[in-house]
């Protein structure tokens, strides 16, 4: 069938070439359902940064200052953690 040539605007159902109509393309759009999967992810991620930046906006820097201090003391961890192993080895 990959080597058959198709006519413009046919479609191959059924063992016979068959017009692909208007009502046929609108039927195909509405039933579909090739790239529901990514459209749906994309919907998360919305949601998600607008929930980030409502909760940045209420909290008006203090959450900015706490991951800050997070980040900062996950930071003097790891140093503390390659001096102690530079220096026992």
């Amino acid at each position: 069938m990959a080597t058959q040539k198709y006519p413009r605007g046919h479609v191959y159902l059924a063992g016979t070439w068959r017009l692909f109509t208007m009502e046929d393309r609108v039927l195909d759009f509405f039933t579909n359902e090739d790239g529901q999967g990514i459209t749906e992810y994309g919907a998360i991620l919305a949601f998600v940064a607008i929930l980030v930046a409502v909760v940045f906006s209420i909290t008006q820097g203090a959450l900015t200052s706490a991951i800050s201090k997070a980040f900062s003391a996950v930071v003097s961890q790891l140093n503390h953690l390659s001096s102690t192993a530079g220096s026992a080895s």
